[in-house]
């Protein structure tokens, strides 16, 4: 992610003061000029949506708005572990509960949440134990009937992992699968409700070739536990696993691959596929970096619109000029959510510009979310305040859900909901069992009432409550007064009361 222009400078020798003064010089009158739009000065990241400075900038400051808190909840009540999830630990052979962290559910195609066979389906990270990032990390299958009207802890029946083997379902050819060590986030869909199979997109995560990942599809078999019926309960049947392949590694012109990382302390990104449908179409958005040389080499560090107010672009590169380890930060920071059509077989048809990107102030974006919703399309992502390119510590126990929305179609461009993209922060620490993390933003199938759930983890060990959301246009309001059960997927479930976070 060595984006910004300067590159070919040895930046462990010369600091970022030498760096930035004689750009500074000849932006010098730029100062005092107030708040306003920039120009557009690269053709090419000027038209994609961005996460600017001045957007990080009036986080804190938004954040004072109940609207956008997470909820508090009751650790007791609402952090339970899932009671049905447990395996053995291979270090002594105990059973033991699974961990859990992100999740999504299967969906439809065009993102609702998948009636499949009376069921809704959840799929989890998971580790037996004590959560682990990179050391034989499953995905974990969830079922919930949904005649039954219960969505507490224990209407989740775990079904167990969705591969056995990280290269389950796969030809012999393919050498990436076959590097598979740890499987990350995606998204799942039913793609024909009359079949037994849903289509799974995961991040092959290779941790023992440094940061390398892959975003990777699998065809799953889950069938009915007694022949043909459904109501008997479900089943994965691994020998039907099938059609396993690496859909992309980047293209090393739009998006890195990880062969382009040259720093150890250079975060890479080819993760976390979320699967969409239109009009016939397939899409795959996913996290990313844009390449260094994307938009002519003058996205980072020089490019006005990563900066968002030319008083912003001014004072920034003042402090940049002053501080090292900000303008370190800054000059790393090139995330993205990057956008793919998909042949019908799940093959690459073409590489498309970004989404969203966040050069100059954001290292890492997760999660992408996309739905369409009353003739716009939605996108959703989340990111952990630690990885934004900032010194100030405020961030480090903060995390974040931000939004953005298109009326001219799924490639853009997209503008910010609520000014900023801010839509839910929660600043709840780590090591506690009310933290959580990797937000999705899940649509109604009835388009009438605005109604949104947000999902998520917490603890680093189990399904969070899930909390309302509504949606109107470009505007959004967390719905903080209750919370629902936790990994609840509707809206119909038992609620407990809560309140805002304070901030």
């Amino acid at each position: 992610m060595n984006r910004h222009p300067l590159s070919f400078l040895n930046l462990k020798k010369v600091p970022y003061t030498t760096i930035l003064m004689g750009s500074l010089t000849t932006t010098a009158i730029l100062l005092g000029i107030s708040q306003q739009p920039l120009g557009k000065s690269n053709p090419v990241a000027s038209s994609i949506a961005h996460f600017t400075r001045l957007d990080l900038l009036d986080i804190q400051k938004q954040m004072k708005d109940s609207r956008f808190a997470m909820p508090t909840f009751d650790k007791e009540k609402s952090a339970q572990v899932m009671p049905d999830a447990k395996g053995i630990d291979p270090k002594d052979g105990q059973v033991k509960p699974l961990s859990l962290w992100d999740s999504w559910p299967v969906t439809d195609q065009d993102g609702r949440v998948a009636n499949y066979h009376g069921y809704r389906l959840t799929i989890a990270l998971s580790a037996v134990g004590k959560r682990r990032d990179k050391k034989g990390v499953k995905m974990a299958l969830f079922a919930q009937k949904i005649d039954d009207k219960n969505t507490a802890p224990d209407s989740w029946i775990y079904l167990g992992y969705v591969l056995n083997s990280f290269t389950e379902g796969s030809e012999s050819s393919d050498e990436t699968i076959k590097k598979i060590n740890n499987e990350w986030s995606g998204s799942a869909a039913m793609m024909n409700p009359q079949d037994d199979t849903i289509r799974v997109f995961y991040t092959g995560a290779m941790t023992q070739h440094g940061q390398a990942q892959s975003l990777s599809t699998v065809q799953v078999s889950v069938e009915p536990k007694d022949g043909s019926n459904w109501s008997s309960g479900l089943k994965v049947n691994h020998q039907k696993a099938a059609d396993h392949e690496t859909v992309f590694l980047g293209d090393g012109k739009i998006y890195q691959t990880v062969n382009q990382i040259k720093s150890k302390n250079d975060s890479f990104a080819m993760r976390d596929p979320h699967f969409v449908s239109a009009n016939g179409h397939y899409y795959l958005t996913f996290e990313g970096n844009t390449e260094k040389n994307y938009g002519n080499g003058q996205v980072t560090l020089n490019s006005p619109e990563d900066y968002g107010s030319l008083e912003s672009y001014s004072s920034e590169r003042k402090k940049m000029a002053t501080n090292n380890e900000l303008g370190s930060k800054v000059a790393l920071a090139s995330g993205a959510i990057g956008l793919l059509e998909l042949n019908h077989d799940f093959t690459v048809k073409t590489v498309k510009a970004p989404l969203l990107m966040t050069s100059s102030a954001n290292d890492i974006t997760e999660r992408p979310d996309l739905f369409f919703y009353k003739n716009k399309w939605y996108l959703f992502t989340c990111f952990q305040g630690k990885s934004l390119a900032t010194t100030d510590r405020r961030f480090m126990d903060e995390n974040f859900l931000y939004g953005y929305v298109s009326t001219t179609g799924i490639d853009g461009p997209y503008e910010k909901l609520n000014k900023t993209g801010l839509v839910l922060g929660s600043n709840t620490k780590r090591n506690t069992r009310k933290f959580t993390y990797a937000y999705t933003v899940l649509p109604p199938k009835d388009e009438r009432d605005d109604a949104f759930l947000i999902t998520s983890f917490t603890g680093d060990r189990t399904f969070a409550p899930s909390v309302g959301l509504t949606i109107k246009g470009n505007e959004t309001w967390v719905q903080n007064q209750k919370v629902y059960d936790q990994g609840a997927l509707s809206l119909d479930g038992a609620t407990l009361p809560s309140k805002p976070q304070p901030w």
